[in-house]
């Protein structure tokens, strides 16, 4: 709802993904949304040159790469030996959906999130946990990039929950930038994120106010 022009789908087949060049309604920002159809999965890309986001006037396929053009007129070409953007480093964030253990406002104890990853490259983490559809996060814990490369492996961490009581958790994972700018910037991957639950009696508790 946020970029509702499509201006491009392309075939990507080596990423086994359909790419979609998409605009906000004021035509000064974009995205890149891309389905992945093996893993049968959504995710979406910014293309921020310099920090700054610019709408697409299109994409395609050539010499097997893919470019998308900004409405600025300027190119842009994936380049598969780097993950930086235009020399930027940029975070993957990887955001689970609202999850409710417990049903529809039902309520739940959640006690841990552990993320398994994958070190690839230099990187910090972040993890951050939202509660009952806030969008600004109860609590965020980090690790910097020293303390991540003293991992033993794999790279699994455990973020326990400071506010367990609740009806519906998010999970929010990134990488942080890790101060070498000579780092390719792939970061790490994630297989999975582990939610660990306890099912409470009742229904979700409500301020007084919203009661009847």
């Amino acid at each position: 709802e946020s970029y509702p022009t499509i201006t491009s789908g392309v075939l990507v087949p080596a990423h086994t993904q359909v790419r979609f060049t998409c605009n906000a309604a004021d035509g000064l920002s974009g995205i890149v949304l891309v389905y992945d159809y093996t893993a049968n999965a959504w995710t979406h890309w910014t293309v921020k040159p310099r920090g700054q986001s610019y709408a697409f006037g299109g994409a395609c396929m050539h010499d097997g790469s893919y470019h998308v053009v900004t409405t600025r007129g300027s190119v842009y070409r994936e380049d598969p030996t780097t993950w930086r953007d235009d020399g930027a480093f940029r975070p993957l964030v990887i955001e689970t959906a609202w999850s409710q253990a417990g049903g529809q406002s039902g309520w739940v104890r959640m006690r841990k999130a552990i993320p398994l990853c994958e070190r690839r490259g230099a990187h910090g983490l972040s993890v951050s946990v939202y509660r009952d559809f806030a969008t600004t996060a109860e609590q965020v814990e980090t690790w910097t990039a020293a303390q991540v490369t003293a991992f033993t492996a794999p790279e699994q961490i455990v973020a326990r929950v400071m506010r367990q009581q609740g009806q519906a958790y998010r999970v929010r994972i990134e990488d942080t930038y890790p101060g070498d700018a000579t780092d390719l910037g792939e970061g790490f991957t994630v297989a999975g994120i582990t939610l660990e639950y306890g099912v409470k009696r009742g229904l979700a508790r409500v301020p007084r106010e919203q009661r009847a």
